[in-house]
């Protein structure tokens, strides 16, 4: 419902298709996986941008 509400003139198929692309089983749960990814994505960002400064640190990124 929320999104109809928001969406702007989509078809409930194409509004679907946008969802499922976006909504996955990772939406509720990284899990291992997707954490690794999340840490591979950051170390490959702080090799392309190093930190001005400082150390980027992704100890922060989950809380458990």
């Amino acid at each position: 419902v929320y999104v109809k509400q928001h969406s702007q003139t989509m078809s409930e198929e194409v509004m679907r298709q946008h969802i499922n692309l976006y909504v996955n089983d990772f939406s509720l749960d990284l899990g291992i996986q997707g954490k690794q990814a999340i840490k591979k994505m950051y170390e490959l960002f702080s090799t392309l941008y190093p930190p001005h400064g400082g150390a980027h640190s992704s100890s922060q990124f989950f809380l458990s």
